[in-house]
C-alpha cells in the first residue's frame, strides 16, 4: 500500500503527491465548468525519510522532499510541474495538507480511491456557422463586404475577384489568366 497527500491549491486546483518505487508522483488537477486539465510528472527520488512538505511561495508551490539524506524541490506554477534547486523557505510560508490517504497497490498512479471526484466535463456545445456581413452604412456611404463594394454619393467602386487560378476548378486542365470559361469542359472561372 502506498501513501499519497493531497490538498487543493485553490477552489479548482488539486494537489496529489506520492511515493511509488522509489519515485514521486506529482499530479495537478485543474476544473472549471467547461474546463478540466490534469497533468502529471515522475521524479526518480528514492523513497523518502519522512512527509513532504508544502509551501506557498511567490513564484508557486514549492513541494520539499527529503529521501535519505538528499533534499528535492519541486516546483507547482498553475500545471507546470519542474525540479528547482533550493529556495529560500521560511516556517510562515508553509501549507499543511488537507489529507493523507492510503491507495491498495493495484491502483494507478491516476486512480485514487479516497479522493473526492472532479465534476465531469460538459460536451461543447456546436459552433454556429458565421453569418455574411451586413452592408454598412454611414450617411451618404456604404460598404459591403460581401461582393467587395463601395459607394459614396455618386462615386462607387467594386472589387473583382483575382483570376490568378491557372487550373479549373472543375476538372482541374491547365486555363489561361484572361480566359473566361475552361476550354475543356465549359466552366465559367471566376
Amino acid at each position: 500500500c502506498t501513501m499519497f497527500y493531497q490538498t487543493y491549491l485553490d477552489r479548482h486546483q488539486q494537489l496529489v503527491v506520492k511515493n511509488q518505487n522509489f519515485q514521486t508522483i506529482v499530479i495537478v488537477s485543474s476544473s472549471s465548468p467547461n474546463q478540466q486539465q490534469s497533468q502529471s510528472s515522475v521524479f526518480s527520488t528514492g523513497e523518502w525519510s519522512s512527509p513532504p512538505q508544502l509551501y506557498k511561495t511567490e513564484t508557486g508551490y514549492i513541494i520539499s522532499l527529503v529521501s535519505g539524506d538528499q533534499e528535492h524541490f519541486i516546483l507547482v506554477q498553475g500545471t507546470s510541474i519542474t525540479v528547482v534547486s533550493k529556495p529560500s523557505l521560511s516556517p510562515n510560508m508553509k501549507l499543511e495538507w488537507q489529507g493523507k490517504f492510503d491507495e491498495p497497490a493495484s491502483q494507478g498512479h491516476t486512480e485514487f480511491a479516497s479522493m473526492p471526484s472532479m465534476q465531469p466535463m460538459q460536451p461543447m456545445q456546436s459552433m454556429q456557422p458565421i453569418q455574411p456581413m451586413q452592408p454598412m452604412q454611414m450617411g451618404d456611404m456604404s460598404m459591403n463586404l460581401n461582393d467587395m463594394s463601395m459607394q459614396m454619393g455618386n462615386m462607387s467602386l467594386k472589387m473583382k475577384p483575382s483570376r490568378k487560378k491557372n487550373f479549373c476548378t472543375q476538372c482541374g486542365q491547365k486555363v489561361g489568366l484572361s480566359d473566361r470559361f475552361c476550354a475543356s469542359c465549359g466552366t465559367k472561372l471566376s
